[in-house]
């Protein structure tokens, strides 16, 4: 299971627990009426919530966040010798390449990868989280500014444009590495 369902099974279980405690609150006969085998339903709610305790933290502490979105494979990798150039350009809330906006970045495992990012329309940058690469952040006529880095994980990796809102905005793409 996946953190957030046992993140969301753990809230339901507080929940039950709350619940039945106005109840009880409000009417304070049902406490002593309400047993299950000889045991107070509140006993029975404070050990099922125990329970989903236990499980959402021995779950979640096995598996990254970035494994579980990205499904990410690391490799030892001999780096290639040639670089690779992407020419991306930036404009309000959308990143173009050769005419294609929103383009993916298709590259192998080990390449050296060179991103050369120019802002026609705001202030923008270049991001990509998972190999800690960005370029700085520029105005529109204010020049190319790059960033270099290697891949060494495949999988599908989102890029964006770390200003303001922009990335909500759709400021995005992927950068595939195969």
């Amino acid at each position: 299971m996946t953190c957030f369902i046992k993140s969301r099974i753990l809230k339901l279980a507080l929940y039950v627990l709350k619940l039945n405690q106005l109840k009880m609150k409000f009417k304070k006969r049902t406490r002593y009426l309400l047993h299950l085998g000889g045991i107070k339903m509140k006993k029975i709610q404070i050990i099922i919530s125990l329970f989903a305790l236990m499980i959402f933290v021995a779950g979640c502490s096995t598996q990254t966040q970035s494994e579980q979105t990205n499904n990410v494979e690391s490799m030892p990798v001999e780096p290639s010798s040639e670089m690779k150039t992407f020419v991306l350009t930036g404009g309000d809330y959308w990143f173009e390449m050769n005419g294609q906006k929103a383009p993916e970045i298709r590259v192998k495992i080990g390449d050296k990868i060179r991103v050369e990012f120019t802002s026609t329309q705001g202030f923008h940058d270049f991001v990509v989280d998972e190999f800690n690469a960005a370029t700085q952040k520029v105005r529109e006529n204010e020049g190319m500014t790059f960033v270099e880095f290697t891949v060494d994980k495949t999988g599908t990796f989102e890029y964006y444009c770390s200003v303001g809102q922009h990335r909500a905005n759709g400021m995005v793409g992927n950068l595939i590495v195969e």
